[in-house]
């Protein structure tokens, strides 16, 4: 099933870590994607939240996160590679 099918019936984007625009694994840039917020405010956000928490909690969870947020599927379009021909003499 097509992600766009998916929204249309849940009216929700699935939670996918993004395989572009992410800084170190994806889970901020899920969440952003996800609920249409600036990526950056959602980092800022954990960045404040792992330091009140006393830093071993928010990795902790964040890290939970990253293992349990599945990364976003390979495009069904085919990629465009470049050949070059090499003719053997």
């Amino acid at each position: 099933m097509s992600e766009s099918l998916k929204k249309i019936k849940t009216g929700v984007k699935p939670l996918f870590r993004p395989r572009n625009g992410r800084i170190i694994f994806g889970v901020c840039a899920a969440f952003a994607n996800r609920y249409g917020i600036d990526h950056t405010l959602t980092r800022a956000m954990v960045i404040i939240g792992t330091l009140l928490s006393g830093i071993f909690p928010g990795l902790l969870i964040y890290s939970i996160l990253w293992l349990f947020i599945p990364q976003e599927p390979l495009a069904s379009k085919s990629i465009d590679v470049d050949f070059e021909v090499v003719e053997e003499k």
